[in-house]
């Protein structure tokens, strides 16, 4: 289909087309057919459509507008797609790296919890054994206090059996100074 300026078109409708009209025009009155609106535009939309493939097989390297539009809403959907796959993506990563986190903090929450106790346990440990340290202590302490109790009481023990000793020494010393002596004297 080739392009017409303004002045040629009239010429080349009426030598090729056998004028612009497909019908001779009709004077305005009462013998005006009626017009189908509708059916004439689907007509015109195909004409102008079959138009359209026609000059696109003509010229091979130009673009439809309408082909160009579609390809570009193609291109357009395409790189929606790729946006969304890439927010997907980023998405997913988000949420693993915040999965991640979670689990680096519960980590860290259970080393801490751990730590806890342990430092617990090291405290009522080291309190256990300060506590037998005191008993021990204590213990020796009673110990040596019984063994000085034992050696005063012995040394007690002794020096009343000493005494007694002496004082039995004592009397046996009188009795024989007294059988020396010649006796007693008893009146009766």
């Amino acid at each position: 289909m080739g392009a017409f300026s303004e002045e040629e078109i009239y010429r080349h409708m009426t030598t090729a087309h056998g004028g612009i009209y497909d019908e001779a025009q009709v004077p305005a009155g009462d013998n005006v057919r009626p017009i189908n609106f509708f059916a004439e535009q689907a007509e015109a939309l195909a004409q102008f459509q079959r138009g359209r493939e026609m000059e696109a097989n003509q010229r091979p390297g130009q673009v439809d507008p309408v082909e160009a539009h579609r390809l570009e809403v193609r291109a357009r959907f395409g790189q929606l797609r790729e946006l969304e796959a890439d927010l997907q993506f980023h998405r997913q990563e988000y949420y693993a790296r915040q999965r991640q986190e979670e689990e680096r903090q519960r980590q860290e929450e259970e080393r801490q919890r751990r730590l806890q106790e342990e430092r617990r346990r090291n405290e009522v440990e080291q309190a256990r054994q300060r506590l037998l340290q005191e008993e021990r202590r204590r213990q020796t302490e009673l110990e040596r206090q019984r063994r000085l109790m034992a050696s005063y009481e012995a040394e007690q023990y002794r020096r009343q059996l000493q005494e007694r000793l002496r004082q039995q020494e004592e009397r046996n010393r009188q009795a024989a100074r007294q059988e020396e002596r010649g006796g007693w004297c008893v009146v009766m």
